[in-house]
Order: structure tokens, then C-alpha cells, then sequence
């Protein structure tokens, strides 16, 4: 076991007083010494001995010597030394050491879990910044793969405009030859009118030329400005894209999810109407024929009370009763109709929980198409407003849900401490009544002796008329719950019902030149049929707009990214066929599940009963347990007795035995221990050859690495500090530990000489048992120490182990963002 800092400095402390009592006897034993060595043949009497001890100060060890000088002497232990011992018992001490040594394992224990439980969240987070990185690798990789095509289409052009140009001037040079071969044929003034129109030409040329290049470096700026905004564009895009493909697989699970529960909703629905008029078509029949009995009863009942008046008393008792089952009925009906308030609250909530993920559906759905229409940014900021406003609304919701849960759970906790009340209320009235049933039967028999067949038909009617009331109440409760079961469900309808309708106004303000038609079953499927020809007809008439205002270079653009579009609209069609097909096997899943949780139930049912009649099994069991558990008690102290007068040396030598076991287990961990130091210099070696790489990385080109990888390694070197430091305080508690044992080998040992020596006295003999009872205790709390601790150098490893895969994930990582700036460094030249 490790003891606690502040055990830790309590024996210190303690020692520091004593330290000058120590030197003190030195000083003072000394002059005895040479008294000795100067007069060896020489006695002191005993007086003047007995008065120097007195006067003398001596530490522990002096005294045990002098005490075993004394027992060898004479051979008997005095008492006054053992009680002495037993006031400054370090065995207590020990003990006292040891609970707080696992005081402190149970706290290291907790900061254990705590450290995994957060090594759990780290992986994590780790696997969500690889899937992130993976996403951005992919973005990368196609706007490297569009400015390719961009740069390909620009060198076309460029081709082109060189080929115009290169033929314009082989014209020209072609008609400047054809001039020269006139000016030879020709006479001067041809000559002259040719001069001028030579000249003229070159001028016209060298304008030419300086108007083509000046169109060509216009061009190119503005093919670059377009490049510019398109990659900016781009980036927004995506990352717009992005988040709306995060939100909207939010919102398909949250659909599904909505869905499953409107299935499970709708067959349960039906089952419980089925089950429900069942249930009160029963009821009613046994309703009609309990009233009938009930009246036979009654007419009986009135009979009865004409002829004893004794009866009328017990009446008025059992009316007085039924007005208090009836009050306690009330309250349990009071707080049912609280519980299923509830559950209608939890059910509207949940339908505006699947309303909201609609109306967002749908607002992803308007944003999608603005985004293929390239409507204008404003727009966009106002639905991401909507949707932050949404979320905000679900959160809202989501506290309200939570909060009527606890409600829930409350009047739930109620509804069950009512119901043990009434039935231990009714069990104690029952008892009652049976009491009063009998002082009645026995003043009626004193009374009425003669008339003893009356007084057992009366006792007869009363027993049955009993069981019918409590059948009729019985009845008239599963009637209430039958009832407000009812109600429920016609709520439940009700809000589908306005689900439906909301859910049909908001696809009437998304596409109001729909007409929704809410007469089919299938109207859903024709509506986004419809939806889905009004988008291509809207996607036609960009396009026809396009072809006249254009070049064909950008009518070109347009089509592929109208190929990529259909393309999208095409998965995401084979998407919602996808999930329709998982929602329709979810539903049959579901449909089987309930089956199989029916059955379940049943069969937990039937395991409760034997869990009961386990329980009564056990509860027998218990009671012979205790019966034996005395009579071991009784043998105990015989045997004790039996074994006052004997010691036994083999009990010192397995606790010698198990001492030893002990300290080879520490001396395991202490190896353990510092092979865990070695590793987590290996890991502190790596982490710091990782931030000596990132630091690297930040002073070169890499300056648009995130700064999330340096925000992990910065936490994981805190956590390495932190259980180094720890593992510093282990190797501390560690050594303590071994310190404990040597004493507790020098107690076994001076254990083992008084166990030696010849004793007389059965006290005595008792003394040495209890001293070697609590040293086995020790042994046990030793050993559970040592397992502990072994159990938490396992955890240790398990740790380092972890961290390492994490300190590897983090260099590959780094190694990935380096192999990334090197490819944005050579797409940039």
C-alpha cells in the first residue's frame, strides 16, 4: 500500500524530537561505558543501578536491548514493558498508514478512470479530424483537378489567338512581297504610291500587333480575375457544402429517427384500439353482471342489517373505508391523468421536433436549389440565420423534453410510493377487519347461541360481498385506464393529423405552383414528382437565357456542370430510394422487435416469479446461515479457550512466508515501475522530436497547417508531465512501502525471539496472539496493497501504450500536412 503525503510527514515530523533524546543518551551512556571497560571485575549494587537507569534517557532500540539483557537474566517478560509497548503500538500505526495508503489507491483509482475516459474522448477526436482531413484531402483534390482543365482551356486559347495572329502576319508579309515585285515592274510614281501604301501598311501592322497584344494582356487579366473569384467561390461553396451535408445528415438521422417513431406510434395505436375495445367489451360484460350480482347482494345485505344491529356498526366501518379507497383511487386517477399530461406534452414535443427537422429539410432543400440557380449571398446568410434559429429552437426543445422527463420520472417515483401505500393501507385494513370480524363472530356466538346457521350464511355474504367490491373497483380502475388510454390516442391522432397539415403547408410555401392533393394516399410521391419537373424546367430556362449571351467556352462550363448537377440529382434520387427501402425494412425490424420484446416480457414475468420464490428460498437460507454462524461462534470461543495456554511458531512462519511473497510482488513493481520510466523517456524523446518538426513546419511554408494538431500535442505533453509526476509519487510510495515491510520483518523477528523464550504466564501467551493476529492483518492488507498497485502499473501500461498509438497517428499526421504543403508549393509555381 502507499501511504498518503501527509503520512508521509508525520513520521517525520515525529522523528525530529526525538533525534536529541537519542544524542542524549549517547552522552550519557557513554560514561557508563568507561565505567565498564575501567571496572570489569567489578558490580554496581543494585540501588545505585536502579537509580542510574532512572536517570538515564534511552531510545527504543537501547531499551529493547536492555530488556532482552533482562530476560535472559532472569527469563520472564515483565508486563509493565509489554503494556508500555502496546501504548506506542506501531502495529496501529501501520494501520492507520495503510487506510490512508488505500484511501489514496481508491482516489488514484478514480484519477485512473478519469485519464482513460478521457483517452476515449482523444480517440475520438482523432478519428473526427482524420474523417475532416480526409474530406479536405478530397476537396483539394478537385479544385486541383478544375484548374487543371481552367489551365488546359487558357493554353487552348492561348494556341489559338498565337495561330490568328502567326497567319495575319503571313498575310502580310505576303502582300508586302507582292508590293515589292510591283515596285520592280512598275515605274517611280508606282513606286512612290507604293512607298506610301507600304508605309501605311506597316503602320496599320505595328497597330495591329499593339492592339492584339494589348487585347491578349487584357484577356489575361481578366481570365485571372475570373480565376481568382472562381477559386474563392469555389472555397465558400464547398464550405458552405460542406456544412449543409453535415446538417443535413443530422437531419436524415433525426428524420429517420422521427419516422421510426411515428411507425412504432401508429402499430401501437392500432394494437391498443384493438386490444382496448377488446378489453371494454370484457369489461362491460363483467361490469353488467357484477351490478347484478351486486344488487342480489345488496337486497341480501338490507336483510341482514333488519336482523342484527351489531352489523350496521361494521357498515358504516366499511363505508367509512371505501370513502378512503375511494379518495386514495382519486388521487392515483389525479395522478395518472398528471402522467399521461405528460406523455401528450413529450408527444407534442416530439412532433415539433419532426416538424422543425421538416421545415429545415426543406430550407436545405430551397438552399440547394439557389446554390444551382446561383442565387445571390444574402439570401444564403438569411437561411443560415433560419437554421441557426432552428437549432436553437431544437435546443430549446430538447431542454423541454429532458425537463418533462424528470416530471415523468417524478410522478412516476409517486404514482408507485402511492400504490405501496394503498396496498399496505388495504392490508392493514383487511387485517383489521378480519380482527373485528372475529370479536363480531365470537359476541354472536355469546349473543346467539341458538342461532348459529344464520350467524355463518351473514359470515359467508360478507366474505363474498368483500370480493366483489374489490373486483368492481378493480373493474372501474381498468375502465378509467381504458378510457384515458383512449384519449391519448385520439390526441395522438390529432397530432398526426396537424403534422400532416403543417408538413403540407410548408411544401405549399416551397413550390406554391404545386397543388397538393390530399385526397390520394400516394401524395407525397406525386408532389415530389412534380417538385422534381418544376426543377428541371427552371434548370432549362437558365440555360436557353445562357445560349444567346455567352461564348461557347462558357456554354461549355455550363454543361458540364449541368452533367454534374444531373449527375447529384441522380444519386441523391437513388439516395432517397435507399433510405425509403431502409425505412420500410426498419418498420418490419421494428414490428419483429416488438414481438420479440412481448415475448420477452413474458418471460421476464415469469422470471420474477422465481426471482420471488428465490428469494423466499434465500431468505430460509439466511436464517440456517445465521443458526450455523452462532454455533461456529460457540465453537470459536471453545476453541479458543482450547488453545489459550499454546503457541504456535508455524503462524510466525507463514506470516514470514507471506511477508516475503509481499516484498517479492514490490520488488516486481518497483521493476515494473522503472521500465515505465524508461518508456516514458522513449515517448517524451518522440513527442519532442514531433513539436521540434512542427515548429519546423511553422517556420517554413507550412504556415496554413491547423492549429488544432498543435493544441493535441501541447494537451498530450501536459498529460505525460502530469502522469510522470505521478509516477514519481508511485516510485516514492513504492520505496515507503518497502520501508513498512523492513519494519514489520524486525517486529517478526523480535516476534520470533519472544516466541523462543520460555513463558509462564497464560496472559502472556494472549498478549502474543493478539500481536499475531493484528500482523497477519497487516500481511492481508499488505497483499491487497501489492495487488492494487499491480493492477494500477497494468492500467499504466495500457496508457502508454495508448499514447504512443496516439504520438504515431500524430507523426503520420504531421508527415500527411508536410506531403500537402510540398504539393501546394508545386501547384503555386
Amino acid at each position: 500500500a502507499v501511504p498518503p503525503v501527509g503520512s508521509q510527514q508525520a513520521p517525520a515530523a515525529a522523528a525530529k524530537p526525538q533525534e536529541p533524546k537519542k544524542k542524549a543518551s549517547k552522552k550519557k551512556m557513554e560514561p557508563v561505558a568507561v565505567v565498564d571497560s575501567a571496572d570489569a571485575p567489578l558490580y554496581l549494587p543494585y540501588k545505585a543501578l536502579v537509580s542510574t537507569i532512572t536517570s538515564m534517557m534511552f531510545s527504543e532500540g537501547e531499551a529493547h536491548r536492555l530488556i532482552e539483557i533482562l530476560s535472559e537474566k532472569v527469563g520472564i517478560i515483565q508486563d509493565t514493558w509489554h503494556t508500555a509497548t502496546q501504548k506506542g503500538d506501531p502495529v496501529a500505526m501501520l494501520k492507520k498508514q495503510l487506510e490512508e495508503k488505500e484511501k489514496q489507491l481508491a482516489a488514484d483509482q478514480e484519477d485512473a478512470s478519469a485519464v482513460k475516459n478521457r483517452l476515449r474522448e482523444l480517440t475520438k477526436e482523432l478519428s473526427a479530424e482524420k474523417s475532416k482531413v480526409a474530406s479536405v484531402e478530397t476537396r483539394l483534390s478537385s479544385q486541383l483537378s478544375k484548374r487543371e482543365q481552367e489551365m488546359i482551356a487558357l493554353q487552348a486559347r492561348m494556341q489559338a489567338s498565337y495561330q490568328d495572329h502567326v497567319a495575319q502576319t503571313q498575310r502580310l508579309n505576303a502582300k508586302i512581297l507582292n508590293l515589292q515585285e510591283q515596285l520592280e515592274k512598275g515605274p517611280n510614281a508606282q513606286l512612290a504610291r507604293l512607298q506610301q501604301e507600304n508605309s501605311i501598311l506597316r503602320d496599320a501592322l505595328n497597330q495591329a500587333t499593339s492592339q492584339a497584344e494589348s487585347k491578349q494582356n487584357a484577356e489575361l487579366a481578366k481570365l485571372r480575375q475570373e480565376c481568382a473569384k472562381l477559386t474563392k467561390e469555389l472555397g465558400e461553396k464547398m464550405e458552405s457544402l460542406l456544412a449543409d451535408g453535415i446538417i443535413r445528415k443530422g437531419l436524415e438521422a433525426k428524420l429517420s429517427a422521427a419516422e421510426k417513431q411515428l411507425s412504432q406510434l401508429q402499430t401501437s395505436r392500432a394494437e391498443s384500439e384493438q386490444s382496448f375495445q377488446k378489453r371494454l367489451e370484457e369489461v362491460s360484460a363483467e361490469l353488467r353482471a357484477s351490478q347484478s350480482r351486486n344488487s342480489s347482494l345488496q337486497a341480501t345485505l338490507e336483510k341482514t342489517q333488519q336482523d342484527s344491529s351489531s352489523l350496521s356498526a361494521y357498515q358504516a366501518r366499511l363505508e367509512r373505508l371505501e370513502a378512503e379507497n375511494g379518495e386514495s383511487s382519486a388521487r392515483v386517477d389525479s395522478l395518472t391523468a398528471q402522467l399521461e399530461e405528460t406523455r401528450v406534452e413529450k408527444t407534442q414535443l416530439e412532433e415539433k421536433v419532426a416538424s422543425i427537422n421538416s421545415l429545415l429539410e426543406a430550407n436545405q432543400n430551397k438552399h440547394e436549389q439557389e446554390n444551382e440557380q446561383q442565387v445571390n449571398a444574402a439570401e444564403v446568410e438569411q437561411l443560415k440565420l433560419c437554421l441557426q434559429d432552428k437549432e436553437s429552437q431544437m435546443v430549446s426543445l430538447k431542454e423541454e423534453l429532458k425537463e418533462l422527463q424528470t416530471k415523468h420520472k417524478a410522478a412516476e417515483s409517486t404514482i408507485t410510493e402511492l400504490e405501496q401505500r394503498h396496498r399496505s393501507e388495504d392490508a392493514s385494513l383487511v387485517s383489521s377487519l378480519q380482527d373485528e370480524l372475529k370479536h363480531l363472530k365470537e359476541e354472536m356466538v355469546q349473543l346467539k347461541k341458538p342461532s348459529q346457521p344464520d350467524s355463518s350464511a351473514e359470515l359467508a355474504l360478507q366474505n363474498s360481498l368483500a370480493e366483489k367490491d374489490a373486483r368492481v373497483a378493480s373493474l372501474q380502475t381498468e375502465l378509467k385506464e381504458a378510457k384515458e388510454k383512449m384519449a391519448g390516442h385520439a390526441n395522438e391522432t390529432k397530432q398526426l393529423a396537424a403534422f400532416q397539415t403543417q408538413t403540407k403547408e410548408t411544401l405549399q410555401l416551397l413550390f406554391p405552383q404545386i397543388p397538393v392533393e390530399t385526397q390520394q394516399s400516394n401524395w407525397f410521391q406525386v408532389f415530389t414528382q412534380k417538385a422534381q419537373e418544376s426543377l428541371s424546367q427552371l434548370s432549362q430556362q437558365p440555360q436557353s437565357s445562357t445560349q444567346l449571351s455567352e461564348s461557347l467556352q462558357e456554354l461549355k462550363e455550363a454543361e458540364e456542370s449541368h452533367g454534374s448537377l444531373q449527375a447529384e440529382c441522380e444519386q441523391y434520387r437513388t439516395v432517397l430510394a435507399e433510405t425509403e427501402g431502409m425505412l420500410k425494412h426498419l418498420q418490419k425490424s421494428v414490428e419483429e422487435e416488438e414481438l420479440v420484446w412481448k415475448s420477452k416480457m413474458a418471460k421476464s414475468e415469469e422470471q420474477l416469479k422465481e426471482a420471488l420464490q428465490k428469494v423466499s428460498n434465500l431468505e430460509s437460507e439466511t436464517q440456517s446461515v445465521k443458526q450455523l454462524k452462532e454455533q461456529m461462534m460457540l465453537l470459536e470461543a471453545q476453541l479458543e479457550k482450547q488453545t489459550d495456554n499454546l503457541v504456535t511458531s508455524e503462524e510466525v512462519e507463514q506470516l514470514k512466508l507471506q511477508l516475503s511473497e509481499r516484498q517479492s510482488q514490490l520488488d516486481l513493481a518497483q521493476k515494473e515501475a522503472q521500465a515505465h520510466k524508461e518508456e516514458l523517456k522513449q515517448v517524451r524523446e518522440q513527442l519532442g522530436e514531433v513539436m521540434k518538426r512542427t515548429q519546423r513546419e511553422q517556420n517554413g511554408p507550412a504556415e496554413a497547417e491547423p492549429s488544432q494538431v498543435q493544441n493535441e500535442l501541447s494537451r498530450r505533453t501536459e498529460k505525460l508531465q502530469e502522469e510522470a509526476t505521478w509516477r514519481q509519487q508511485l516510485s516514492e510510495e513504492f520505496e515507503q512501502a518497502q520501508k513498512t515491510v523492513s519494519e514489520l520483518q524486525a517486529q517478526l523477528d523480535l516476534l520470533k525471539v519472544s516466541a523462543e523464550s520460555p513463558q509462564s504466564d497464560t496472559e502472556d501467551v494472549a498478549q502474543l496472539k493478539e500481536r499475531l493476529e493484528k500482523e497477519k492483518k497487516l500481511s492481508k492488507d499488505l497483499g491487497q496493497a501489492a495487488t492494487k498497485l499491480q493492477q494500477l502499473l497494468k492500467a499504466t501500461q495500457e496508457q502508454l501504450t495508448k499514447e504512443r498509438e496516439t504520438v504515431r497517428t500524430l507523426q503520420e499526421h504531421l508527415e500527411l500536412k508536410g506531403e500537402y504543403v510540398e504539393l501546394k508549393e508545386g501547384t503555386s509555381v
